[in-house]
């Protein structure tokens, strides 16, 4: 009984893990887009004030 209860438990928090670390990581790639795109914008204005 507690062999069952201690595998339940182990996937239980391993599956936690798993959805938390794919939430984080598309968390951190919307961010990243957003960041490519603040930067893509600045670097246009920079290149406009230069000419």
């Amino acid at each position: 009984m507690t062999s069952e209860m201690d595998s339940a438990s182990s996937c239980g928090v391993s599956y936690c893990l798993k959805m938390s670390y794919s939430r984080a990581y598309y968390f951190l790639s919307n961010r990243l887009v957003a960041n490519i795109r603040a930067t893509i914008r600045f670097l246009k204005f920079f290149i406009f004030l230069a000419q």
